[in-house]
Formats: C-alpha cells, structure tokens, sequence
C-alpha cells in the first residue's frame, strides 16, 4: 500500500512540474521569445512593456469605450443592428469607393470596419435618443447645409499598370476585348488595380500626375480605353461606368438628413462617453491602467463644474479611442 501511495505521489509531482513548466513556457514575463547567439534574449515582458508603451492607451480605451458604448445602446434599446451598419456601407460607396474598394480586399479589414461602426452607430443612438426633431425643422437643416449631402461624380475605371509600350498594347487590346481582370492579372509584367490585393502606392505619384489620371478618367467614354504615361509607368484605362455629381432633395435623403439634424442638436461624442464611463463605474485590477482614462475621467470631472459651463463646446478634446460621428 505505501509503495501505492508512493507511486502515486510521484506521478503527481511528475504533472505539478509538468504543468508549471507548460505555464512558465506561456505566461511567465521572464520567458525568452527569442535568443541570440551571444546570448542576449528578448523577455516576454520586454515586449509587452513596448506594446503597452506604444499602442496600450489605444488599444484599451478601444477596447473598453466600445463594451461602454453597446452595453449602454443595448440597454436603452437603441443598439446599431447589422442593417444600420450596411446603410452607413452604402453611403460610404456612394461617396468614398475607394476606401470601400480596400475594404472589400481586405475581410478583416471590412470585418473590423463593420465592429467599428456599429459601436459608432450605438454611439450616434444614445445621443439622439432624447433630441425631437420635426419635419420642417430637418428640412431646413439640409435646406441650409445642403453641400453635406452633395453625392460626388464618380468614374469607374478598370486600370492595368505597365512598364513598357509592348505590354501597354497588349493591355489595351485584352481590355477592348473584355478579358475579365483576373485573366490579365496574370500576365507576367502586367498589374491589374484590385486583383490580388494590388493597389499602387499613390502617395509616390506627384500630384500633377494624379490630376493627369482623373483628367484622362474623366474624358473617356463608356468602354473606351487609354494609355496614360507618366515617368516610366503606363497607365492603361477602361471606364466602365459614370454617375454625375448630383445633390439629391429632401425626400431622397430624408432619414439621413432627420439624423443629421439630429446629430447637430445633441451632445457631443466626448460628452455622452464621459457621461457613460461615469455610469459604468469602472475600476481597475491592474493599478497601471488607470491613468489610461485619465482624459475621460478629467472631461467628465469638467461637465459637473459649475465654472466649466462651455465644457462641452466644440473646443473640447475628445477621449482617445471614442468613436467620431
């Protein structure tokens, strides 16, 4: 029976020490993440003080203003659903495709996005909830800022990016044939704008040679198809679509205008955050943290000041990481 019982002691041991060793290998802050030759090592707490240093503010306050802002918008009734959010999507086509185009590359991307708005959404919600506007009232609203909902010309284009005349030619002739861009995008010394993750770095082009672009753009007819040069790059063109620049009426852009009216009458973002970080009464199991939310905590500490009436003008700073209508 003892020598049982000492069996089983050991065996024991053997999985403590086993299952210490699997949590020092995951958790402990002293554990390397990497080692060099000379024997210099990288710890896990160097590490998570520079990300903590650098990105640990953002981060957190994302993190926690965004649980903050839906638990409240749930609670009230008042949380963005996913066809609140597909709405906001297609406004955002309509006046910034080419964010959207991005977006559509990138799933994690657009996931995020999609998380992102829904709790600015929830925020727009709650500081609405209580502000009445009337008919006649967001008529003049959009009467008088008519410019906020002017729909922008838009050019669709299909581009294909070359470096020398004979693959230039070669572009042309697949895109007046309508070889769909995935076909092209894999002819060898040819990019195709949007397949694959392609995307040219815009920013490297000088701003004359973006207006020589649009300018080009612009001047094609339907499934025409050009070469534009600039420095040792060809830029080969097929516009596929064109909607002109319009300013729609009132009765077009009725539920937006009503909640942009809306918007304008109701406290600001940093406001409402304020208010509900105070109600979510947070504290913290890890003392370090707190100064994080420092920013809220002094905006909030202004709204209740007699003497800080104008706490809430559009000179106030916001909270990091709260979402902006």
């Amino acid at each position: 029976m003892k020598k049982f019982f000492l069996i089983a002691l050991v065996l024991v041991t053997i999985a403590s020490l086993g299952a210490n060793a699997l949590l020092y290998m995951r958790y402990s802050s002293k554990r390397p993440i990497l080692r060099m030759a000379d024997g210099t090592v990288v710890t896990r707490k160097e590490y998570q003080d520079n990300i903590d240093h650098l990105h640990g503010k953002q981060v957190l306050n994302k993190l926690t203003y965004e649980k903050i802002i839906r638990n409240a918008a749930k609670k009230a009734g008042v949380e963005a659903t996913e066809k609140d959010v597909d709405a906001r999507l297609a406004l955002l086509e309509r006046r910034n495709p080419k964010v959207l185009e991005g977006l559509k590359r990138d799933p994690n991307a657009m996931a995020q996005w999609r998380r992102d708005m829904g709790t600015e959404l929830s925020l727009e919600n709650l500081r609405i909830k209580d502000v009445k506007m009337t008919d006649a009232q967001a008529k003049a609203f959009f009467t008088a800022n008519r410019g906020l909902f002017v729909q922008p010309l838009q050019i669709s284009t299909k581009m294909v990016i070359a470096q020398n005349d004979v693959d230039a030619k070669a572009a042309e002739n697949m895109l007046r044939q309508g070889i769909p861009m995935n076909v092209i995008a894999r002819r060898p010394r040819l990019i195709v704008v949007g397949e694959g993750g392609s995307m040219p770095d815009w920013s490297q082009l000088p701003k004359p040679a973006l207006k020589q672009l649009s300018a080009a753009a612009a001047g094609l007819r339907k499934d025409d198809v050009k070469t534009v040069t600039i420095e040792k790059y060809r830029f080969v063109l097929r516009r596929t679509d064109r909607r002109e620049a319009t300013i729609p009426t009132f009765e077009q852009m009725k539920e937006v205008a009503v909640r942009s009216a809306r918007l304008s009458k109701a406290p600001l973002p940093q406001e409402t955050m304020a208010r509900l970080y105070q109600e979510a009464d947070v504290t913290f199991e890890v003392e370090k943290y707190a100064p994080y939310f420092n920013d809220v905590e002094e905006y909030a500490r202004g709204l209740k000041s007699p003497t800080k009436k104008d706490a809430g003008t559009k000179t106030a700073s916001s909270p990091q990481g709260v979402a902006k209508s």
